[in-house]
């Protein structure tokens, strides 16, 4: 899966500089291997994907939170069910949208 620099998943926007060399600074999240360490809020990461792109996926959700898809997959249910967003299309191609 390739990586993806944006202010959604990173918290930071990459910088590039233009010189005699041309230089990317991209910001890595900060890893959440150690048993306990905060993850970022799922629900907070779906409502960012929402602004930014209209739309979220359950593979995208657990990219950008660093969970499991079927974590991802639970939590936006839930918001399913609360009515703030639905379903389009089924399968590998569902997705989610804002309520209109």
């Amino acid at each position: 899966m390739p990586l993806k620099y944006s202010l959604v998943y990173f918290g930071k926007a990459p910088v590039l500089t233009e010189d005699d060399i041309f230089r990317a600074h991209v910001y890595l999240p900060e890893t959440h291997e150690e048993k306990g360490s905060p993850q970022r809020d799922v629900d907070e990461v779906i409502a960012l994907l929402l602004d930014a792109y209209g739309y979220v996926t359950t593979s995208i959700v657990a990219a950008a939170a660093s969970v499991s898809e079927k974590t991802a997959h639970r939590h936006i249910a839930q918001i399913v069910s609360d009515g703030d967003i639905f379903a389009e299309g089924g399968g590998k191609n569902r997705r989610y949208v804002k309520q209109r």
